[in-house]
């Protein structure tokens, strides 16, 4: 019984931790909204969710079409990366907005509506925070109209 107790203890303290360390990213580094594309709606095995593709903007070109990802003025973007810094595939190595090869989840409750089926003319946004070594994040989704207009994607609960 006691053994029993001491693995359910250190599970409980794995969760805490993993959760703890998410809440203290999510409050200290930086964040940026960036342009997505919908990949993939729906996993049978994960439930529902998007994949999405995201956009930087790359200040200089990028040779080998690697780089790192960071944040400037609210905005992702991307750079040449130093040795051993952690890289992101891009689709061309240009100056501008360059699509990046590598995708993120976004797990989204069942009560709001799909957002990988866009009206003409709509862009789905993500804000993500971006860890220096490891994959951007993502924390929540919006939807651009083509008027102007911006959607928080929230549960409809609120």
């Amino acid at each position: 019984m006691i053994k029993s107790l001491s693995v359910a203890a250190i599970h409980v303290l794995i969760v805490v931790l993993v959760w703890a360390n998410y809440a203290w990213e999510q409050r200290t580094l930086p964040r940026a909204w960036t342009k997505t594309a919908p990949v993939d709606p729906y996993d049978p095995l994960r439930g529902r969710y998007v994949r999405l593709g995201l956009t930087a903007y790359a200040d200089a070109p990028i040779s080998g079409g690697m780089g790192q990802l960071f944040v400037s003025s609210g905005q992702l973007h991307i750079r040449q990366a130093l040795c051993c810094a952690p890289f992101r595939n891009m689709s061309n190595a240009a100056t501008g907005y360059v699509q990046l090869f590598e995708t993120v989840s976004f797990f989204i409750p069942e009560d709001i509506p799909d957002p990988s089926q866009l009206a003409q003319g709509d862009e789905l946004w993500v804000e993500l925070t971006v860890p220096a070594t490891a994959a951007p994040r993502p924390l929540r989704l919006a939807l651009k109209k083509k008027a102007g207009e911006w959607i928080d994607l929230k549960s409809k609960k609120d």
